[in-house]
């Protein structure tokens, strides 16, 4: 996007009402950001491997078959058992989602996984990530849509160790507040997901392109990436926003954002605040 459309957009925002009617201070802030802004060049990078280093690998998907959905349950078992502060309340059950079911995978965030079956763009969410599970035991390669399918997986094992997260999915899927955390974990999945490749025992190379085409919420990452990039904030970021997803109550994700990207800007919480409330 142009600098003229990232102004004309944020001239937008902050004439909006932010979430619990905080405060924003706009004044002057498309002038600064004309004069600031303007010389950034480049996509924001999606990920820092001096920061993020992958676990240790343990080859879990050389070791245990998976052949369809149900063999899925005998994968995060044991990974479950390898790292439990990644999967606290184990795996209870791993369910095949119905027909009608609008999603590529779900968890209630306490160790139930659900899986669908859907195509798009030439993507299957149940066949790719099979295939990718498979190759990884083959030592073959992965592809753009075997990743994806994998990161996916990687997004909902991320739910299960967070915080707020059953009263977050009580909320409607329009909640700013959902919205925003689903975002997060979206894109600290997408940050992190090699090392979950790894640890099965594979290597993701196409990490760029699962960042920035991913389709489970690509406009919310789209623009949360945005918004860094226009709050002049650099991957350095990344660390903070791991944490927050790991470890912060997601109910206040709003604050804790606006807190830690306020620390790497040089614009103030409540104008970050107003950005972030309007992310969707």
């Amino acid at each position: 996007m142009s600098c003229g459309g990232i102004l004309a957009r944020l001239s937008l925002i902050l004439s909006l009402r932010p979430i619990n009617k905080l405060p924003g201070n706009g004044a002057g802030l498309n002038k600064s950001i004309s004069k600031k802004q303007c010389k950034l060049s480049g996509q924001y990078k999606s990920n820092s491997n001096k920061m993020l280093k992958a676990w240790p690998g343990n080859n879990i998907a050389k070791r245990i078959p998976v052949n369809d959905i149900p063999d899925i349950k005998n994968l995060l078992t044991e990974y479950a058992r390898i790292y439990p502060e990644h999967l606290p309340y184990g795996v209870k059950s791993v369910l095949t989602a119905k027909v009608t079911d609008d999603f590529f995978m779900a968890t209630d965030g306490k160790g139930v996984f659900k899986f669908a079956e859907l195509e798009y763009k030439g993507f299957n969410s149940r066949i790719d990530l099979l295939q990718g599970l498979a190759n990884i035991k083959n030592g073959k390669p992965l592809t753009e849509h075997h990743e994806y399918a994998i990161e996916s997986l990687w997004h909902e094992i991320l739910h299960n160790r967070q915080k707020g997260a059953e009263a977050l999915f009580n909320l409607d899927q329009r909640n700013p507040i959902r919205l925003l955390s689903e975002t997060l974990n979206q894109y600290v999945s997408r940050l992190t997901y090699h090392g979950f490749i790894e640890r099965l025992g594979g290597k993701a190379v196409h990490q760029d392109w699962v960042m920035a085409n991913g389709y489970g919420y690509k406009k919310l990452v789209r623009n949360f990436r945005e918004t860094l990039r226009v709050m002049a904030v650099d991957e350095s970021i990344n660390g903070s926003l791991l944490n927050i997803n790991f470890h912060g109550d997601l109910l206040t994700v709003n604050y804790l954002l606006a807190e830690a990207i306020a620390k790497k800007s040089p614009y103030d919480k409540k104008t970050i605040f107003k950005l972030l409330s309007v992310i969707n």
